[in-house]
C-alpha cells in the first residue's frame, strides 16, 4: 500500500510539473525579445549579410529556406520557417509561424536608421535600431 502511494504521489508531482513547464515556460518569441543589445547588433549584423549575399535593385524579394547551411549560425538558431530578402529588407518567419522578424529601413526616406521589429499576430515591436 505504501510503494502505491509513493507511486500515485510521484505520478502526480511528474503531472503537475509538465503542466507547469508548458505554461510557464517562455515561448521562442519572448525570448527572442528578451535578449541583449548585443545579440541584436549581431543579429541584425547576419541580416546585413544576407542583404549583401542577395544585392537586389529592383522592388523583387527573394526567398530563402530556412534550412540553407549557409545561412548567418545567428539565423539558423532560430530555425526559420522562411526567409525573405529584397533590396531594403530582410524578413524571416520564425518557427513554423509563430513570429516574425524583419530588419528594414526606419521610414523611406530616412534610409540610414534600420530597424529590428518583432511581430506576433498583430503586435509590432522595435527591439534594436542601429545607423547604417
Amino acid at each position: 500500500m505504501r510503494n502505491f502511494q509513493i507511486i500515485t504521489a510521484l505520478a502526480i508531482l511528474t503531472i503537475l510539473a509538465a503542466v507547469g513547464f508548458f505554461l510557464f515556460w517562455p515561448d521562442s518569441h519572448s525570448r527572442f525579445r528578451h535578449r541583449s543589445n548585443a545579440y541584436y547588433a549581431e543579429f541584425a549584423r547576419g541580416c546585413d549579410s544576407l542583404l549583401a549575399q542577395h544585392p537586389w535593385g529592383t522592388n523583387d524579394f527573394i526567398e530563402l529556406s530556412g534550412t540553407n547551411t549557409q545561412l548567418p549560425k545567428i539565423i539558423q538558431d532560430l530555425q526559420p520557417s522562411k526567409i525573405k530578402v529584397s533590396s531594403n529588407q530582410v524578413w524571416i518567419l520564425s518557427q513554423g509561424g509563430k513570429f516574425g522578424i524583419s530588419w528594414e529601413p526606419e521610414t523611406e526616406t530616412k534610409t540610414n536608421v534600420w530597424l529590428l521589429i518583432t511581430s506576433v499576430e498583430s503586435h509590432a515591436r522595435i527591439v534594436y535600431s542601429a545607423n547604417r
